[in-house]
Parts: structure tokens; sequence; C-alpha cells
């Protein structure tokens, strides 16, 4: 197991960490990676900028301290990059946005649903529960 550790992903609450989630695509499938490797992701979130030059050696002592990997010599590629809005992110100012977006949306005949859509953090079951009720609203006539 070139990962280390059987998981797909694990969120990783502990502060010691610099990174909240961690995931071996290789162990969803073997396909992943070339033959005797691994193919990891690893997500930090931070509201400020980071220096992403900075993050590799504290993300690879915490994959070595997690036990993910054994030494940094295994890490053969890293694709350090920063998505500026990937998640929802809650401030003061969101009941209030939601109260003026969700209505101008209807009034416009928008279904609005998921994660960007309906601006809250959810899974993946969630986004197929979602697409469904969309899709029922749609058939529906968006009542």
């Amino acid at each position: 197991m070139p990962c280390g550790v059987d998981l797909h992903w694990a969120y990783v609450p502990e502060a010691r960490y610099p990174f909240y989630r961690v995931g071996c695509y290789s162990n969803f499938s073997e396909e992943m990676a070339p033959a005797g490797k691994a193919g990891l992701y690893v997500e930090l979130a931070s509201r400020g900028k980071l220096e992403l030059s900075a993050i590799l050696p504290e993300v690879t002592k915490g994959l070595i301290d997690m036990g993910i990997i054994e030494h940094g010599k295994q890490i053969r590629f890293a694709r350090l990059r920063r998505i500026e809005h990937a998640y929802v992110v809650f401030d003061h100012a969101y009941y209030d946005a939601l109260a003026v977006i969700h209505p101008f949306l209807e009034q416009q005949r928008i279904i609005s649903q998921g994660r960007y859509g309906a601006w809250n953090y959810s899974s993946m079951e969630d986004a197929l529960l979602y697409g469904r009720h969309a899709a029922q609203r749609a058939r529906q006539g968006l009542r």
C-alpha cells in the first residue's frame, strides 16, 4: 500500500497539521498513480495569503507524522496551487445576503442549488440530493 494508510480521504482537525484534509487517489483506484506509487492530495484553507513555497515542508512533516509517507524523498512531484473560491465562506453577512439572493433568483426563474448555488458547504451525497430536488422543481415549473 504506497500511501502508508488505508484511506480514501480523512479530515484532519488537529491544529498541529497545516492541512485539514488529505486523501489518496491511488487507494481509490490503482490507475491513479504509476505501479508501486501513490497519488495524494492535501487541502489547506486560509482567509489570508499563504506562501506556497513555505507550505510544502510543513505538509511533508505532517504527512510523515500521520504515517501517510515515511520520508520526504517519497514525494516525487508536488503541484501547489491556490484556488481562490474553493468553498463557501460563512461571514456575518451570510444570512442577510441569502435573504436577498435567493428570492431574486426565484423571481428570475433560476433554480440555484448545490454548494455554490445554495451557498452552503455540502457533501457529495448532498450534491446528489440537491440535484434531484432541482430536477423535481424544474419538472414542476419551479414550485
